[in-house]
Order: C-alpha cells, then structure tokens, then sequence
C-alpha cells in the first residue's frame, strides 16, 4: 500500500510541476498573444470610429509589428491581416452601440480595406513554411522537455520519500525501480493527456497567421490532390485584370472547352455570412471575366444553403468535382 501512496505522490508532483511551468512558459505566450490581438482589434476599431479612420493593409502590419514588440511575442503568434479585417467587421456587425449611419460607414471603410487585402493575394513562401516548421518543432521539443523533466522530477520526489522513511531502502533495488518506472510511465501518460487537451482547447480559440498560412497552403494541396484524382487538367497562379481589380485564383479547370475559376478558402468554424458574401461578390467580378466561364468557391466544410449565386458556387470540397461537371455541362 506505502508503494501505491509514494508512486501517487510522485504523479502528482509530475503533474504539478508540469501544469505550473507549462502556464509560465507556452500558456503565458498564448495570454500574450490573446491580449496584443484583442489590443490590435480595439485600436483600429477606436480610430475608426472616433476618428473616421480608413484603415490599410500596410497600417495593420505596422500595427502587428509594434503591438508584438509591446506584447513581446512573435509577429507569427499574431492575427493575419484578414483575420484582423474579419474580427473588426464582426464586431461592427455584432455592437449595439453603433448607430445605423456609423455601422454603415464603418463598413464601407472596411469593404475598402478588403478589396485592397484581396488584390494580394495569400501565398505562402518556402521561408514562411520553414519558420512554420522551425517553430512546430520548437514548440514540441519545449513541451517534450517540460514532460520529461517533470515525470524524472516525480520519480526522484518518489524515491526520495521511500529513502527517508527507510535508509535501508537503496539496497532495495527491485522494488525501487518498479516504483520510479511506475511514476515516470504514469506520469507521462497524465501528462500527454493534458497536452492532448489544452492543444484541442487552444488552438481553435488561437489561430495566429502562422496556423492560417500553413491551413490555408494543405488546404489548396487537398483540392489539388481532389483535381488530380479526377483526372480533371487545371493550371495554377493565372492572372486575371478586371477593371482596377487584378486576380489570381487558386486553381482554373479546364473542362469540356470552359475555363472554371476555383478559389479555395480553408474556412473553420462558424463564419459570418457578411464575410461569405464578401468573398463571393469580389469573385463575382472575376466572374465576369471574358476568359472565365464560371467561378466556384470551395470550403473545407459545406457551405450555407442559398449563400451562392448564379456566377459563384459555393460548395464544400467533397462535391467540388460533382460541381466541376455540372457547370462544364
């Protein structure tokens, strides 16, 4: 029973020490980041309401820059550009303490400010994804570490306790080293476990642009894989010009003599339909493009009933090839 008690005595010690220097080091940079982006959204919204504002792509990175400094923590930890624009307009949308005429203002100087986000288009450098795997494997080997010294801490905190009730107890060498085996087993089983949940909490409250880069680039891969597996030809990196608007979609199919336009948007969680219809009325330009026949906007998830129109499809990735036909008739 004594051996049961001291084997419990050192998880717990494992499992505290790890949950202390956890919060201290991973969990603080994530309050970190929460605070500067919280910071970042309520200092354009309040220049922009109390000031009229028009806000840019190039004063939002200055402000992702000086609000990391402030906040000490890598720009990568930040919002993008389009999440910033996607949060603040939700919150205009959302606040009650708008009037019509502001709401309506406020909007129309985001509306500005997308457009000219949507004419550079999102891509991710080889640079960009060796800093996304450089700190993908930092973070691991951190948290691999804080695991590893806390479950040996545990099984020192357990034989320490079995010398001092018996000094007799170090010539017990069977028994001993079932007792630290069965700390450091137990200990990094809880603790992988805490790991497992904290990142299924975190990481959808958290999304910093690094995740959204790395999202966004799998995301285009799968349709890619989706085309490729259809034996559907497309080509990629087209540029289009449309009145003052340049575009360059994902994907453009080739298929029964129709070019189709495909633009894909690795969208999580629940969006609003004001940035659905965004989207959808910057593609409906391209639509109207001599040398596009149609445009279809594929998602990672199904798309709202009715939230397409006549130029622009919306589906999800599982019926883009279904779609892809029908259009080419």
């Amino acid at each position: 029973m004594d051996g049961y008690i001291q084997t419990g005595i050192g998880i717990f010690v494992s499992t505290t020490l790890f949950l202390f220097t956890y919060r201290q080091t991973i969990g603080a940079r994530r309050e970190r980041a929460r605070n500067a982006n919280d910071a970042i959204r309520r200092s354009i919204l309040r220049r922009m309401v109390l000031e009229k504002y028009a806000p840019s792509t190039k004063d939002i990175s200055r402000v992702i820059e000086g609000k990391a400094r402030e906040f000490r923590v890598p720009t990568g930890d930040l919002y993008s550009e389009e999440q910033i624009l996607n949060t603040l307009f939700t919150d205009v949308f959302d606040s009650d303490l708008l009037l019509p005429e502001q709401r309506v203002d406020v909007e129309s100087r985001l509306q500005h400010c997308i457009d000219e986000l949507e004419k550079q288009p999102l891509s991710t450098t080889f640079e960009e994804f060796r800093e996304i795997s450089i700190n993908t494997k930092d973070r691991f080997k951190t948290v691999t570490a804080l695991a590893l010294s806390a479950s040996a801490l545990g099984a020192v905190t357990s034989v320490l306790i079995t010398v001092f009730r018996d000094s007799n107890a170090v010539r017990m060498g069977p028994e001993l080293l079932s007792s630290v085996l069965g700390v450091l087993v137990g200990s990094l089983a809880i603790l992988a476990a805490i790991t497992t949940f904290r990142r299924s909490r975190d990481l959808p409250a958290l999304e910093s642009r690094h995740s959204a880069l790395l999202a966004a680039s799998q995301f285009e891969a799968e349709v890619a894989k989706v085309l490729q597996q259809s034996g559907l030809e497309f080509e990629t990196e087209a540029n289009f010009i449309q009145g003052d608007m340049r575009y360059v979609p994902d994907f453009i199919v080739t298929l029964n003599d129709k070019r189709i336009a495909v633009e894909a948007k690795s969208w999580a969680g629940s969006l609003p339909i004001g940035v659905m219809k965004r989207a959808i009325s910057s593609l409906t330009r391209l639509s109207r493009h001599p040398e596009v026949d149609h445009v279809i906007l594929v998602t990672n998830r199904r798309a709202p009933v009715g939230i397409g129109t006549d130029d622009v499809s919306v589906v999800g990735i599982d019926e883009l090839v279904s779609r892809l036909r029908s259009v080419a008739g």
